[in-house]
């Protein structure tokens, strides 16, 4: 059974898309491989709304067997729930992990290529959302089946210039029109003015052309579906939405039992792992202030050792600083300093209160932090003894007295970050 619908999404050119669908032809899928992504998206939104958590999309890979594949015959004959993939009421996506995960097993234990992705959007409606471009885009980049096409491709065009009698091409090199006489000249100015100006020539000429292409379907838990296509094509993807599909009456013995798919969907999707373990979904744990304090902390230390750490690899072939720049320095300096202060401070505190304000996980984290930021201003140490001889040496010529602040802050940074060890 064919399908026609051809509507256009993000396509830069209307004659391309016309030769690629032609040279594709309707997407193709297995009447059983259909039923399979209405069954996933149906059972997905069953299971979350059993525990509350709404509806939820899922992504799923399509697969061809390899022996089809080889031999040009492209279809999706199964879909495949990838793994680690997190999803929500209105996106999903797989990490590379999840990713690499998939297509091995697809292809080393089921004897399938990848062929692209589907997915489903919960109990909403079929369509491709500004959402699924990323997904797409990185799936027909990566996965596409790869096709060539000879496309009549616009190489040069002839501009006259009465002034200079030549011709002028696109990649512009130029070619000189000569005349032995002047009644030549103007004769030939005669038809260039005429036949040029009014009509420019335009030369064409067939080159092969080659893309990357994916057929994806979007499903829902009503039963509804709609295709759409992808062709990555010089370095641009274009979307064609709503395109001609076949369905193909196959029988490939493809798993269409809801128990084993119900496990696949809990063991897969991060949001229902919890189920496999027979818990209730965990409430996120309201940390401790003085957890909080402590991370809020070596956020602003990471951000001002950043900047720092820059601006003295800036300064290393600099022998003069300027007030706006002392300034710059001087705060950044002070901040660190203070931050380092603060956290040797807020580490002491946590080990006191341990057992009473604070766990033993969230001060086995803290310290895990604060060694990490001991190892970062032990690695600028050499940065940062070389920018104090240098503030020495600026202030000893210049009488900078000023530059002996610096010189104090950078010194208890790192005697306060370097000057004791603590138990890991």
């Amino acid at each position: 059974m064919i399908n026609k619908n051809n509507n256009k999404y993000g396509s830069s050119n209307n004659s391309i898309d016309e030769e690629i669908q032609k040279l594709i032809g309707p997407i193709r899928i297995t009447r059983e491989a259909l039923e399979k992504g209405k069954l996933i998206a149906k059972r997905t939104c069953d299971i979350a709304k059993k525990f509350n958590l709404g509806t939820l999309e899922i992504y799923l890979y399509n697969l061809n067997p390899i022996d089809k594949q080889e031999k040009g015959d492209y279809a999706i004959r199964d879909l495949y729930i990838a793994h680690e993939q997190t999803v929500s009421a209105i996106n999903c996506e797989v990490g590379a992990q999840g990713q690499i995960m998939s297509r091995d097993i697809a292809y080393q234990e089921h004897n399938m290529y990848t062929i692209g992705w589907s997915h489903s959007h919960g109990d909403l409606g079929v369509f491709v959302s500004g959402t699924d471009d990323n997904n797409t885009k990185n799936v027909v980049k990566f996965l596409g089946i790869a096709s060539g096409i000879d496309l009549l491709e616009e190489c040069g065009s002839i501009n006259y210039e009465n002034m200079e009698n030549k011709i002028t091409f696109l990649d512009g090199s130029q070619y000189f029109i000569s005349a032995e006489t002047s009644k030549d000249k103007e004769l030939v100015e005669g038809l260039f003015e005429t036949i040029l100006k009014s009509n420019p020539l335009t030369i064409h000429t067939k080159k092969k052309k080659f893309f990357n292409w994916t057929p994806s379907f979007v499903f829902n838990s009503k039963g509804d579906f709609h295709p759409f296509m992808a062709y990555y094509l010089d370095r641009n993807m274009m979307l064609v939405d709503g395109c001609s599909y076949e369905i193909l009456e196959e029988n490939n013995g493809i798993c269409l039992d809801p128990q084993v798919i119900d496990e696949e969907i809990i063991t897969r999707v991060r949001e229902l792992n919890f189920i496999k373990n027979k818990k209730t979904p965990e409430t996120k744990k309201t940390q401790s202030k003085l957890y909080n304090l402590f991370f809020k902390k070596a956020e602003e230390f990471d951000k001002n050792h950043d900047k720092l750490k820059e601006y003295i690899k800036n300064k290393q072939n600099s022998n003069r600083t300027s007030k706006r720049e002392w300034k710059k320095e001087s705060g950044l300096s002070k901040n660190i300093q203070e931050s380092v202060v603060e956290m040797g401070d807020l580490l002491d505190h946590c080990e006191n209160e341990l057992g009473t304000n604070i766990s033993d996980d969230e001060l086995a984290k803290i310290k895990q932090v604060y060694l990490a930021r001991q190892q970062q201003i032990k690695e600028a140490q050499p940065l940062i003894e070389q920018r104090i001889d240098s503030l020495c040496n600026e202030a000893n010529s210049r009488n900078y007295v000023k530059n002996h602040g610096l010189i104090d802050m950078y010194e208890s940074i790192l005697k306060n970050s370097l000057g004791g060890d603590i138990d890991a």
